[in-house]
């Protein structure tokens, strides 16, 4: 209907017409119209109504190339949205599990980092919504794949950015490693269901830092240094590809001279 120049027009000519919605799903078509109450002006629209539909009916679709079935054309245009939905809740899904098995390298204020990343995507998925609708056009079908796209695809690519650009920032990481000492100038510890992760403020050991660096650590080490406030770590660390830096093995700590 929405490709064929005659059944435009005779939509435009229905709308004309006291109707406000036309619904066509499944072989069938419906309209929802306004009209005067009396019996008289109603059997008058309802006809010329009914008219104007038998005519739409008769209109013949515009050639396609291919088989031309309208499901094919609707997955050729559907299918980009839900490989972008599916895809990111995937990858949020099997990279924040696999997470649970990458001790070190680390990054460091790895969930700030991540959040702020997260951020950024958050920001751009209207960007990403309305491209998708302009992408599928507008369909019952459509509809449905675009709900998917916003609640399903929103949240997976939110989510999925932050773990995916932090295993991104590791993995693809290229500059020397260093090793640095710094003082440990606050602990904390993040109990979970089934697990706690233990974590070192330490005192800024990249250049050009002022903040002190949050880096998880191992539970030995944690209880190791106690509650000793001259305690200090070796730390072996690099920048990483996107900038953040990443601590490449687990710290050690330094005997006291």
């Amino acid at each position: 209907l929405r490709e064929s120049a005659p059944a435009r027009t005779i939509i435009g000519r229905l709308f004309g017409k006291s109707v406000t919605e036309l619904i066509a799903h499944g072989g069938r078509m419906w309209v929802e119209m306004s009209v005067p109450r009396a019996d008289t002006m109603q059997a008058y629209a309802a006809t010329q109504i009914a008219s104007s539909l038998l005519e739409l009916r008769a209109t013949e679709p515009p050639a396609r190339t291919g088989s031309g079935r309208s499901g094919a054309t609707l997955w050729s245009r559907a299918w980009l949205p839900m490989v972008w939905t599916y895809g990111w809740a995937t990858v949020a899904f099997v990279t924040y599990l696999g997470s649970a098995f990458f001790q070190y390298p680390t990054t460091v204020d790895s969930t700030q980092w991540r959040m702020f990343v997260s951020g950024i995507a958050l920001l751009l998925s209207p960007l990403t919504i309305w491209l998708a609708a302009r992408w599928m056009r507008d369909s019952i079908m459509a509809r449905l794949v675009l709900g998917e796209f916003i609640v399903i695809g929103t949240i997976g690519f939110v989510i999925g950015a932050g773990v995916v650009a932090e295993r991104g920032n590791i993995e693809l990481a290229w500059s020397p490693i260093e090793t640095s000492q710094a003082e440990v100038t606050a602990r904390s510890s993040k109990r979970w269901r089934r697990h706690t992760d233990y974590f070192l403020f330490l005192t800024p050991f990249v250049p050009g830092e002022t903040e002190p660096a949050k880096v998880k650590v191992h539970r030995t080490l944690y209880q190791t240094l106690g509650t000793d406030p001259l305690a200090q770590v070796e730390v072996k660390w690099r920048i990483g590809a996107f900038g953040q830096p990443i601590v490449v093995e687990a710290p050690t700590s330094v005997p006291k001279q």
